[in-house]
C-alpha cells in the first residue's frame, strides 16, 4: 500500500502544482485583461479622433468642391460674355473694313476724275457717303470697345463697394 499511497501523494502534488499554475494563469489573464481593456480603450479613443479628423477633412473637401463649382459657373458666364463681345467686335471690324475699302475705292475714282478734270457730283456724293459710313463704323467699333472695357471694370467696381 505504500506504493499506492506514494502514488496518491505524488498525484496530489501534481494536481496541486497544476491547480497553482491554473490559478496563476487566471490571475495573469485578469491582469492582462485589465491591460488589454486599457489598450482597447486607448485604441478606441484614437480611432474616434481619426474619425473626427476624417469628418472635418471631408467637410473641408465638400466646401472646396462647392466653391470650385461656383468658380466654374462664374468662369463659364464670363466666357460667354467674352464670346459675345468678341462676336460684336468682329462684326464691327468687318463693317469698318468694308467701309474703308469702299471709301478707298470711291476716293480713287474721285482722284481719277479730278485728274481728268471731270469732277462728277455723284462721285463726290458717294465719297461723302462712304466717308460717313466709315466714320459710323469707326464709332461703332469704338463703342464696342468701350462696352468691353466697362464690362471688365464693372465687377471690379462692384467688389470695391
Amino acid at each position: 500500500m505504500s506504493d499506492q499511497s506514494d502514488d496518491i501523494v505524488l498525484l496530489e502534488q501534481r494536481l496541486s502544482a497544476a491547480l497553482e499554475r491554473i490559478r496563476s494563469g487566471i490571475t495573469g489573464l485578469g491582469a492582462n485583461a485589465d491591460g488589454d481593456s486599457t489598450r482597447i480603450a486607448d485604441l478606441e479613443t484614437a480611432l474616434q479622433a481619426e474619425k473626427d479628423a476624417n469628418a472635418q477633412l471631408n467637410e473641408r473637401l465638400n466646401a472646396l468642391h462647392e466653391r470650385q463649382e461656383g468658380k466654374i459657373e462664374e468662369v463659364a458666364v464670363l466666357t460667354e460674355k467674352a464670346k459675345g463681345q468678341l462676336t460684336r467686335h468682329e462684326k464691327e471690324v468687318q463693317r469698318l473694313k468694308a467701309a474703308n475699302a469702299e471709301l478707298r475705292d470711291i476716293n480713287s475714282k474721285l482722284r481719277e476724275a479730278m485728274a481728268a478734270e471731270l469732277a462728277d457730283s455723284s462721285l463726290v456724293n458717294s465719297a461723302m457717303q462712304a466717308e460717313l459710313e466709315a466714320l459710323k463704323a469707326t464709332r461703332a467699333a469704338d463703342a464696342a470697345e468701350v462696352d468691353a472695357v466697362l464690362a471688365e471694370l464693372k465687377p471690379i467696381i462692384e467688389e470695391a463697394r
